[in-house]
């Protein structure tokens, strides 16, 4: 039995995820909700289905803190951490410590942010309501992480960098704004599979074509206008 376990457990496909359990006091508000933990206040994403979970046991218990599970995101324009509800607790699950996260992407650097480390979690699927144009993918800087970061290069390049997947164990901490590297689970550079971004291209405009014709049709109206000259059509003539 145990070596059946330990075999399901090595032979269970790689994912991409970040998920992790936080502790504080969630403020729900008309249009957004926020999570305060330790004095410092983030933006709460709450499904619709959780939310109104959250609200009906908010209403009983109002001044309650709460235990977390949730989804962690970074935007990397603002430099700010926001988190996705996924559960709720009021007390706190067995063998799961706070502000301990499991992290599961690749390690590299992107174009965006060339001088900041990111573990990038592609996602391994779309929900109903998603298309591969519109969905975003998750980029989490992490702290002490002494790996090399892939970085894109030309086809040309012969630096021999690859991507890499790792798994890792990392804590949040709440008052610098960082998850910082604590153990390393694994790493292959054989990576899972994941959903690509598809671009729209963009679609000429009519202007553009109509330049395009008028260049087409340069050379007969040239024509034109010699047969036109030559019968006398651009001749001033004098009146009186």
């Amino acid at each position: 039995m145990v070596a059946t376990k330990e075999r399901d457990k090595i032979e269970s496909p790689k994912i991409y995820q970040a998920i992790g359990l936080v502790y504080g006091k969630v403020v729900v508000g008309e249009e957004s909700s926020s999570l305060e933990i330790d004095g410092e206040r983030f933006k709460l994403v709450c499904p619709r289905f959780r939310l109104l979970k959250l609200k009906d046991y908010l209403e009983i218990n109002p001044d309650a803190s709460l235990y977390l599970k949730v989804y962690p995101r970074f935007h990397p324009f603002k430099q700010e951490f926001s988190f996705q509800l996924v559960n709720f607790y009021p007390e706190q699950p067995k063998q799961t410590p706070v502000n301990q996260f499991l992290l599961a992407g690749v390690w590299q650097y992107l174009p965006l942010l060339p001088d900041i480390p990111v573990l990038t979690i592609y996602r391994n699927k779309l929900h109903n309501s998603e298309s591969k144009s519109t969905f975003r993918q998750n980029h989490l800087p992490v702290t002490d992480f002494d790996e090399k970061p892939y970085r894109h290069q030309s086809k040309d390049s012969t630096d021999p960098t690859k991507r890499k997947f790792y798994e890792m164990v990392v804590r949040f901490d709440v008052s610098q704004k960082e998850f910082q590297f604590v153990f390393l689970l694994d790493s292959t550079e054989k990576l899972p599979y994941r959903v690509y971004k598809k671009f729209k291209k963009k679609k000429k405009s009519s202007r553009s074509k109509k330049v395009e014709l008028t260049a087409m049709d340069f050379a007969s109206l040239q024509k034109t206008a010699a047969k036109l000259r030559r019968i006398g059509f651009f001749r001033v003539q004098n009146c009186g």
